[in-house]
């Protein structure tokens, strides 16, 4: 640090003086008054009332139960979030948010169309996006990993990492909104099918991808696959948002394929239909997200 401030000073011209007038002196005013006034903001802006103001506006557009346990501004306009927690509907276990910085998008300030940066990490991982006040949105999730219970007892547990998790679109997916979805998860598996009769306790389900893009709200899944673990699926079909989302309708057709050593899961499936010759199963996912039925 002291020879990085060595170089800059040796730098600076040894006759350099402030300027008292003209140009300069108007300028260098300006900046000291504009960086006084954002310096006293970030020092002196009472922050506890807006945590808690966010914290009720997610509460009553979302119905999320938030808790931000820390709200700092950083020069220049740049508000730092720490340790967020989010209990989300649908979800069966709490969002948890190390840290997330959010700041203004300047150029949009210039024409007029206001929208938000924001990067921030959890779980391992980092997630970056911007959100603008027409409801423009982008996300990026890179090695975010994650258990997520499916059920609310809590016996079935999907687990792995998000690897790359692309979205552009919009929010409240409105009629002429359009909207690109790319995922890939890494290293799943599921956790609690021997309870249940079913196969090993823990089942390697591999590398799941996605990719998708949408018009309003429906969304063409184009490409839908399970590689690498003891199951594979390849399917396609779509997907047709509602509000609230778990109430969305799936139509999504699939061929299905078991290891052979999963002798239960074979079995469950010999009772729906006959297989194809490679051992194959062909199935209709429809239904919603939190009430999907298998055909």
């Amino acid at each position: 640090m002291k020879n990085r401030m060595d170089n800059i000073l040796a730098r600076i011209p040894r006759n350099w003086t402030l300027p008292t007038e003209g140009k300069g002196y108007t300028i260098l005013l300006t900046a000291l008054l504009l960086t006084s006034f954002l310096l006293g903001i970030i020092w002196f802006f009472p922050t506890d009332p807006l945590k808690y103001r966010i914290e009720n506006e997610l509460a009553a557009q979302y119905g999320a139960d938030v808790r931000i346990a820390e709200l700092d501004f950083v020069f220049p306009l740049q508000m730092q979030f720490s340790n967020i927690r989010a209990e989300m509907p649908g979800l069966f276990t709490d969002l948890k948010i190390d840290s997330l910085r959010v700041k203004p998008v300047w150029s949009s300030l210039l024409f007029g169309r206001r929208a938000f940066s924001f990067s921030g990490r959890l779980n391992q991982g980092t997630a970056e996006g911007s959100v603008g006040a027409d409801g423009k949105l982008a996300l990026n999730l890179q090695q975010v990993r994650f258990s997520f219970p499916l059920s609310e007892s809590g016996s079935l547990v999907l687990g792995g990492v998000a690897g790359d998790v692309r979205l552009e679109g919009t929010y409240p997916f409105p009629a002429e909104g359009e909207s690109i979805v790319s995922a890939q998860f890494e290293n799943l598996e599921l956790t609690g099918l021997q309870s249940l009769g079913l196969g090993p306790e823990i089942l390697q389900l591999g590398q799941f991808q996605m990719e998708g893009k949408g018009q309003g709200t429906i969304l063409q899944v184009e490409r839908l696959g399970l590689t690498g673990g003891a199951i594979l699926v390849d399917g396609k079909g779509s997907i047709v948002f509602r509000q609230p989302v778990e109430t969305s309708n799936l139509r999504l057709t699939a061929t299905l394929k078991a290891d052979s050593q999963l002798r239960e899961i074979g079995e469950l499936l010999a009772l729906t239909q006959k297989p194809a010759a490679d051992g194959s199963y062909q199935f209709r996912l429809i239904g919603t997200f939190d009430q999907p039925l298998l055909r």
